[in-house]
């Protein structure tokens, strides 16, 4: 290595100084590949060179060959800024090293693309009998012996001068230079505006090639123009270019019939797994499997060549949808949904997406740690299991994006950070929600299959988003179960219902919901019980998640309607006006009505403890709770089935999570846990409940029973509430309780 790095030194000193030609005698080799002294003609040649660029010419090139020889060989040095970039894109650029296969069967393609395009438009352009259709392939060979793995196209080829402009100048691409050509003529008219080689084209960036030096020691590339008429004698010869990928470059005539291009790679030794076939195979079908010409390894085709996201929806069979379907997500069973997107504004895109009947975070009981999307560019795999095309709440979503707008060959690192796939991402979030409306409403029914399963993932973006616009869609995408729907026409027609069929079914601006575990223990609660003696319809939610997601939708739906908890303060608020609603339509009613309301209504209880009574009960009441556990008793008239409920407390789930942070910080070398206190509460009774009228009697016939069923009281308060930190806390005094009651 340090004789290799002297020997560059050297030549690169005796260009900069071509007057010591003292110094040029001593330089045996260039590190090309060639073993020819420096003498006679070369060492003119490279004075030449010398004059040559003080004239301003950047490109070095100096012969090699005998004075008067057929073949000559040429040594060039890149430039500057392209030997800084070599090692870039050698070391630095990709993240993974396979993609070289993918960067030269890239540029195989385009060079395919091209001739077909002369071919169609101007076959004057192209050798006449050289090339047909079945010509048109990119052949991989794989020797294992030799450590070799060659790329051969028998596309468009390559003349001297581009060569040396497309693989002596990094980031100087040939397919750039190609399309910005083409657009040019259709500008001026000259060019066919239906043409599609421009989209096909996928070698944008012009360092793909260079990418085969992550895996080589060096490079050489055989190509021969397809050029014939009105071309020059060179341009119709064949050139072998050389490069180790250290700074300099050889480039010679070569014989050969064959039109095309050749790049053969001379594996290092830390590449060798790249001289499987298998693994080139692999590769192939993970990257290219798309490409629009048939790639063969060692003979044998590996691709499938037709990219079924660029048809037209109606020409794709329910069968092709399906066995797509199971090529990219390796599933045996079926789909649920299934999406062709095309649009060429604000970006180019076409995909296929699909959503599954099954939800495989369901079955594994963990997130799934893999996006379902592949990003594509022109039919070439950028990135599989992207992550970036849409938000986390969608990762159920599968499928395929294309993207014409995307580079090739960016790091997984840079694709992650750029403008576009934050475009991108927001383009198709925006379709994938309207995708998901539409299933909603023209097939109500299959949509709440799909809730069931994937419901988790639309409360997961409600959660997160933070575009008002997007949150609204999302909140009109969740379905609830329901309490007290009214049996009329407006009745849900599915069995869980939306927030917009809540809103055409009820009055006013507020919707109100509660959290329960289950619809028994739901219909069962307290906080319930004055919300159905009303007639008012509460959504219920019964998952883990939904406290956490409503609490994230305090600033209401579409900025008028407001979400409330039937067991927070607020709604107690509520209830005041809904119960003079109620009064005031009940009055409209004639007597049999106002029996009813009679029957019905919590509000004229007569057996019900007096202004004084009340009084007295919270003077017995409140030491016996504890100033840390109860602050205000108060009396509750909509209360009768249950005796007391709690009001002013903080949320179940929140308090769940700082009991979990407090466990954290448990000392546990000295096995003491760091308690965390309850704010006190407010706790309301019903001053008409069998158990709180027997409650006021006691007080003065047996103060203890009395202080044991008024703590009793208080824990159910606070287990209906969802705060009870440790239920077996009660099991004493409930023992006590029966005790007393047995005697």
């Amino acid at each position: 290595m340090i004789k290799l790095l002297a020997t560059r030194n050297l030549a690169r000193n005796l260009l900069q100084q071509p007057s010591r030609s003292s110094s040029l005698q001593s330089t045996r080799k260039i590190n090309t590949g060639v073993n020819k002294k420096f003498n006679g003609p070369a060492t003119v040649a490279i004075k030449r060179d010398a004059l040559a660029r003080s004239s301003g010419k950047n490109m070095r090139e100096y012969s090699t060959g005998e004075s008067g020889s057929s073949s000559q060989q040429n040594v060039h040095e890149f430039k500057a800024e392209t030997k800084k970039l070599l090692n870039i894109v050698a070391h630095s650029l990709y993240s993974q090293r396979e993609v070289f296969v993918r960067e030269l069967i890239s540029n195989a393609s385009d060079a395919l693309e091209k001739l077909r395009y002369l071919q169609a438009t101007n076959s004057d352009a192209v050798v006449s009998g050289e090339h047909d259709t079945e010509k048109l392939k990119i052949e991989i060979n794989v020797d294992k012996e030799n450590k070799k793995i060659t790329i051969h196209d028998y596309g468009i080829g390559m003349t001297k001068n581009e060569l040396v402009e497309n693989l002596g100048t990094i980031a100087k691409s040939g397919s750039k230079a190609y399309i910005e050509e083409q657009l040019k003529q259709r500008a001026d008219g000259g060019g066919d505006s239906k043409d599609e080689t421009v989209s096909n084209i996928v070698g944008q960036f012009g360092v793909g090639f260079y990418s085969g030096f992550m895996v080589g020691d060096s490079m050489e590339v055989i190509s021969k123009s397809s050029k014939a008429n009105n071309a020059t004698h060179e341009d119709n010869k064949a050139y072998l270019w050389k490069s180790e990928g250290l700074g300099t470059y050889t480039l010679e005539e070569v014989d050969s019939d064959i039109i095309g291009t050749k790049i053969t790679i001379n594996i290092k030794d830390d590449a060798k797994e790249f001289l499987d076939e298998y693994r080139i195979k692999e590769i192939v079908k993970k990257y290219s499997n798309f490409v629009g010409f048939p790639i063969t390894v060692n003979g044998e085709q590996v691709n499938t060549i037709e990219a079924i996201w660029l048809k037209d929806k109606r020409n794709i069979s329910d069968k092709e949808f399906d066995d797509f379907y199971k090529f990219i997500t390796r599933d045996y069973d079926t789909y649920k949904y299934n999406l062709v997107y095309k649009t060429d504004s604000p970006l180019s895109i076409k995909a296929i997406l699909y959503i599954p009947k099954t939800n495989s975070e369901m079955l594994y009981l963990e997130k799934t740690k893999t996006a379902g999307l592949s990003l594509y560019s022109r039919k070439v795999l950028i990135m599989s299991n992207c992550d970036k095309v849409l938000p986390e709440w969608l990762r159920f979503v599968k499928g395929v994006v294309d993207s014409e707008d995307l580079p090739l060959n960016l790091s997984r690192e840079l694709l992650q950070q750029g403008r576009i796939i934050t475009r991108l991402r927001d383009v198709l979030t925006s379709r994938v929600i309207k995708w998901l409306k539409d299933e909603a409403r023209f097939e109500p029914e299959k949509y709440v299959e799909f809730y069931r399963a994937f419901g988790n993932y639309i409360k997961e973006g409600v959660f997160y988003s933070t575009d008002g616009a997007i949150k609204d869609d999302l909140i009109s995408l969740l379905r609830f179960e329901t309490l007290g729907a009214p049996e009329n026409d407006k009745q849900p027609n599915t069995p869980l219902t939306s927030v917009d069929e809540y809103i055409s079914r009820n009055k006013g601006d507020n919707i109100y919901y509660l959290c329960s575990p289950n619809r028994k223990y739901a219909e069962e609660n307290p906080y319930y019980e004055p919300f159905k003696s009303l007639g008012v319809e509460v959504l219920l939610l019964t998952k883990s998640v939904d406290d956490h997601m409503m609490n994230s939708i305090a600033n209401g739906y579409k900025k008028q309607y407001k979400f409330i908890s039937i067991d927070s303060s607020q709604a107690k608020a509520e209830l005041e006006k809904l119960s003079n609603i109620k009064k005031s339509e009940v009055k409209k009613d004639d007597d049999a009505s106002n029996d009813v309301e009679k029957k019905e209504s919590p509000l004229t209880e007569s057996d019900s403890l007096s202004e004084l009574q009340r009084e007295e009960l919270v003077s017995f009441l409140l030491p016996v709770f504890g100033p840390t556990r109860i602050k205000k008793i108060g009396f509750s008239s909509y209360l009768t089935k249950h005796p007391a409920v709690l009001t002013d407390f903080m949320s179940p789930s929140l308090r769940k999570m700082m009991l979990m942070m407090a466990e954290s910080t448990n000392d546990q070398a000295s096995g003491s846990t760091n308690a965390l206190p309850m704010e006190p509460c407010n706790i309301e009774l019903s001053p008409s409940h069998p158990v709180i009228l027997k409650l006021y009697k006691l007080k003065d016939s047996d103060p203890q029973l009395a202080s044991l069923i008024a703590e009793q009281v208080c824990d159910n308060a606070f287990i209906s509430a969802g705060l009870m930190d440790d239920p077996r806390s009660m099991l004493t005094r409930l023992n006590d309780i029966l005790m007393r009651l047995s005697k």
